[in-house]
């Protein structure tokens, strides 16, 4: 901590020193909201890919302002151009006139009342309180606050564990401190994920997990940003975000320190440059992860929630990564390698693996290829990685005005000998017949750790319902499970404000199971016919009111019983212009699959979960008000006006980059706005900006969290438009990359 506070008070020692040189200006608004909201979604292609080849090269989506005049004319409240944004009525105060006094601030302060039922009794139960805050410098950089706190029934009831659940957790975050020569820095204090180096996030075919620790980070950044010259610094205490609906901090036994730098050069010296050209781009990075005391658990999200860590035997892990990038005329080469080392009171063990990545564009064409040998026992900082595999792989990407597909093929063996050798294969086609009609389809087989295979076929259209959706499913494996299905997905057109997705699937499956009968071992299956329904409504119902919905739910036909529920309801009444009343509700029971089932043998498994019968409520009685201004308000000019930035992260399973309602949320991604302020998405995948100014904003993505083969589309790069008084909603999708 007094390393973090030193280093902190340095920066702002060198920043003080210089002249006072404006910064963009910030983009939380110092203004309040209406008391109506209206809905303003992500415009959607009538036909708009329907695959991850063109998903990854769909163009970055934006939020439309109703107010196109806004940007080049002064901000007149009374005004609203074509009449479809909220007015003021009569006597009504303009909640938008900005408070000019002092920096510009903002705060959200939240009193939460929870209650868990289980058959009718109350089993967990608490209050908690919650607060965001922000501010913004000119020399100092953005710094936002959050922080929560409560008392919950299952806080204390750790049995005396080092792993005791703590009802307190907080973040301080310093966004675009000015330092000399261009260069800037972030800093954040609390609850943080240790920040990872570029050359980590583009990976095709390999990932680095994130822990989440409690502690310090500090990035310094060179005036060429993020993707150049980097170094970064993180210390802390190793736990888990846990609790529902009131989080708290779980501590473990273990501490952490992560470091990494990132450098790059356009124009390489020496031999390099007559080999390579003066036009290649050079990119070289190394990072490392020291865990010492934590709990030796390996696995691809360590420590299961609920777990006992004071039970389980510690371990020391140190790990070691660096990379080698070299571009050059649309082709790019990536070399990596990793080495690890763990010691416990079991055994020591030790890990190497490499490997290389190449691409290149050629029109209307994308070829990659590479080479990998991972060994045993790899991790980083105690968090498994894909280990004894080794192999090779190649993939082509096409695509026209109609036409687009994809075609990867992989060959694996283990490094050890421990499983025989294998292969996996999958491909794309989709065909756009019409401006609103797209059929496709494809299939992936895989004989590497067992035989398994899955098909679809699809077709597409834009209607005057919406868009709709046809798909049918088939999977099977030597197991002897199998699988039949057609999902029919409808996004319906907006009534009003509130936009409704809905899911119906129909599915019949053999399910195989082992059993064992006077000492032998035999294989049984049984058969399951049942019906899913899936639903996503938001948006504003009435004046003031607020909907929030999302539902899964299963229900057997026949066969062996599977049923599943996961229902939550939320409704928020804003009072006036600083309070707002929100009711939640949730019901869950049954057993469901945390992500989309892949075949691919380098993908992280598929983790079942199985939920309580039990509902929850929560009540939260919410504040909030922003004021201030330097220069110009947050965002924009002065009297510009401003509204809400909401949307979610979500698994786009079918790639046609709609979020339908069966499609689950991406949690606790970092989503950065305007690369100044940062919130995390929760379990569904939500995430939200209450305080945005009107015009242009960016958000940034940073995908550490995010599992393979899963991706961001745009390099997690998405373009929004806020309009005065508007709650703008987008939606960010990942797509599986092959």
């Amino acid at each position: 901590m007094a390393g973090f506070v030193g280093v902190m008070s340095l920066q702002l020692s060198v920043a003080a020193a210089q002249s006072p040189t404006p910064l963009a200006p910030s983009p939380w608004l110092p203004l309040r909201l209406s008391q109506a909201l209206a809905a303003v979604e992500t415009p959607r292609e009538r036909a708009g890919p329907s695959d991850a080849v063109s998903a990854r090269r769909a163009a970055t989506r934006s939020v439309s302002s109703l107010d196109t005049a806004g940007e080049a004319a002064p901000y007149v409240d009374r005004l609203m151009v074509t009449g479809n944004g909220p007015t003021l009525r009569d006597g009504e105060e303009d909640v938008n006139e900005p408070n000019p006094n002092g920096l510009p601030r903002a705060i959200r302060i939240e009193l939460q009342l929870a209650r868990t039922l289980n058959n009718g009794n109350v089993v967990n139960g608490g209050a908690g309180l919650a607060a965001r805050a922000a501010v913004d410098t000119q020399n100092f950089g953005s710094l936002s606050f959050e922080m929560q706190t409560g008392a919950n029934a299952q806080f204390g009831t750790d049995n005396g564990s080092a792993g005791a659940l703590r009802p307190f957790m907080f973040t301080l975050q310093q966004y675009g401190l000015p330092l000399a020569g261009g260069w800037s820095a972030n800093n954040a204090l609390g609850i943080v994920a240790p920040v990872q180096v570029g050359l980590t996030r583009q990976q095709p075919r390999f990932s680095l997990p994130s822990r989440t620790v409690e502690g310090v980070t500090t990035e310094l950044l060179s005036p060429r940003g993020a993707t150049s010259d980097t170094l970064n610094v993180t210390l802390g205490d190793v736990g888990l975000v846990e609790g529902f609906p009131i989080s708290g901090f779980r501590r473990q036994s273990g501490h952490l320190f992560q470091t990494g730098a990132q450098w790059s050069s356009s124009s390489p010296d020496g031999w390099l440059a007559r080999w390579l050209g003066t036009q290649s781009h050079l990119t070289s990075a190394v990072a490392y992860i020291n865990v010492r005391g934590a709990p030796d658990l390996l696995g691809p999200g360590g420590l299961v929630a609920g777990s006992q860590p004071g039970n389980a035997p510690t371990a020391n892990h140190d790990s070691l990564f660096v990379a080698q990038r070299v571009e050059r005329d649309g082709v790019s080469m990536q070399a990596n390698a990793i080495r690890s080392m763990s010691s416990s009171s079991a055994a020591a063990q030790n890990g190497n693996g490499w490997w290389v990545d190449a691409g290149a564009d050629y029109g209307r064409t994308r070829h990659s290829a590479g080479l990998f040998r991972l060994g045993s026992a790899l991790n980083w900082g105690g968090l498994a990685v894909n280990s004894d595999v080794q192999g090779g792989y190649y993939r082509f990407q096409y695509q026209t005005l109609r036409w687009s597909g994809d075609v990867a093929v992989e060959a694996l063996r283990s490094v050890t000998g421990v499983s025989a050798p294998g292969q996996f294969a999958t491909g794309n086609l989709r065909y756009q017949l019409s401006r609103d009609i797209s059929v496709g389809g494809g299939a992936s087989v895989r004989t590497y750790g067992g035989t398994a295979s899955q098909a679809f076929a699809y077709v597409q259209s834009a209607n005057s319902l919406g868009s709709s959706r046809a798909q049918i499913d088939i999977a099977g494996a030597n197991t002897g499970e199998r699988s039949q299905g057609i999902t029919l997905d409808q996004n319906w057109n907006a009534l009003g404000s509130v936009r409704l997705s809905t899911s119906l699937t129909y599915a019949h499956q053999q399910v195989a199971s082992s059993s064992a009968q006077a000492g032998t071992p035999s294989q049984t299956s049984s058969k399951r016919d049942s019906a899913s329904l899936a639903l996503n409504a938001s948006g504003d119902v009435f004046d003031d009111f607020t909907l929030n919905t999302n539902v899964q739910s299963r229900y057997t036909i026949s066969g062996a019983v599977d049923d599943a529920l996961y229902a939550t309801v939320g409704l928020t009444w804003r009072y006036n212009r600083a309070w707002s009343v929100s009711a939640n509700a949730t019901a869950g029971t049954g057993r469901y699959d945390s992500g989309v089932v892949s075949l691919d043998p380098l993908a992280a498994p598929v983790t079942t979960l199985a939920r309580p019968s039990q509902r929850t409520y929560l009540l939260v009685l919410r504040y909030e008000d922003r004021a201030g201004s330097v220069i110009a308000p947050l965002g924009g000019r002065v009297g510009s006006g401003g509204g809400e930035l909401a949307g979610y992260i979500y698994f786009d399973a079918n790639a046609n980059g709609i979020r339908d309602a069966n499609e689950a949320g991406v949690p606790s991604v970092t989503v950065v706005l305007d690369g100044k302020f940062s919130t995390r998405t929760d379990q569904q995948g939500r995430f939200e900006f209450p305080f945005v100014g009107a015009g242009e904003h960016t958000l940034s993505v940073v995908s550490d969290n995010l599992p393979l083969p899963w991706s961001l589309i745009n390099d997690g790069i998405t373009t929004v438009t806020v309009s005065p008084r508007q709650n703008a909603q987008v939606n960010i999708p990942a797509v599986r990359t092959l």
